[in-house]
C-alpha cells in the first residue's frame, strides 16, 4: 500500500519555480492504467528492487519520486523503472504527477548517439502502438521561470512506500 500526498496543493515546488500550467494534477491511480513508451533495463530494476528489500528488512520505509505521466494519454514520461518495480511487488495504486505534456516548457531529448532526433509525438506513438523504445532513449527536462533547465523528476514529490511482508 502507498501512503503520502493526496493532492497537488500539498507539495509546493519552493525549490523550483515553473509555469503552474505545466502540472495538471496529482493522483493515486491503478498501475495498470499507465502506458510505457520505453523498455526498462534489468540492472536498474534490480537495483531499485534491492533498495526496497533492504529498507524493508531494516524496518524502514523507502521513498521514491512519484511517476510523471502525460495527463491526456497516461504515457509514462519519467519513472519506467519505478512503475515496473511497483507492478512486480504487486502495488495497485501508485502516485502520479500528471503533466500537460504539450507544454513548451517540457523538453524531450536523447543522449544516445545512435538516435538523430526525438519528439513528443514519437513518444506518444511508441506508447499507443506498444512499440517501446530502447531503455534510456529519452530524457525530459523542465524549463523553470528563470529560463534554466532541470531534469523533469525535480517536479515530482517523494512518496513513501509502505510495503507488506508478502511483497517479497
Amino acid at each position: 500500500m502507498l501512503r503520502g500526498l493526496r493532492n497537488i496543493s500539498t507539495f509546493p515546488l519552493m525549490h523550483l519555480k515553473i509555469d503552474p500550467t505545466v502540472i495538471h494534477s496529482f493522483k493515486w491511480i491503478n498501475i495498470d492504467r499507465l502506458i510505457h513508451h520505453e523498455k526498462t533495463q534489468d540492472q536498474n530494476q534490480n537495483r531499485l528492487h534491492l533498495y526496497f528489500k533492504r529498507l524493508q528488512e531494516k524496518g524502514r520505509t523507502p521513498t521514491v519520486p512519484a511517476i510523471i505521466a502525460c495527463a491526456k494519454t497516461y504515457t509514462i514520461i519519467d519513472g519506467h523503472h519505478r512503475a515496473s518495480i511497483f507492478k512486480n511487488i504487486q502495488l495497485k495504486d501508485v502516485p502520479v504527477i500528471f503533466v500537460n505534456y504539450e507544454h513548451p516548457d517540457i523538453i524531450v531529448k536523447t543522449e544516445r548517439e545512435d538516435v538523430d532526433t526525438i519528439c513528443k509525438k514519437n513518444i506518444i506513438h511508441a506508447a499507443k502502438t506498444k512499440q517501446k523504445m530502447e531503455p534510456k532513449q529519452t530524457s525530459h527536462e523542465i524549463i523553470s521561470l528563470d529560463g534554466t533547465y532541470h531534469p523533469i523528476v525535480t517536479i515530482s514529490p517523494n512518496c513513501s512506500i509502505i510495503m507488506n511482508e508478502y511483497m517479497y
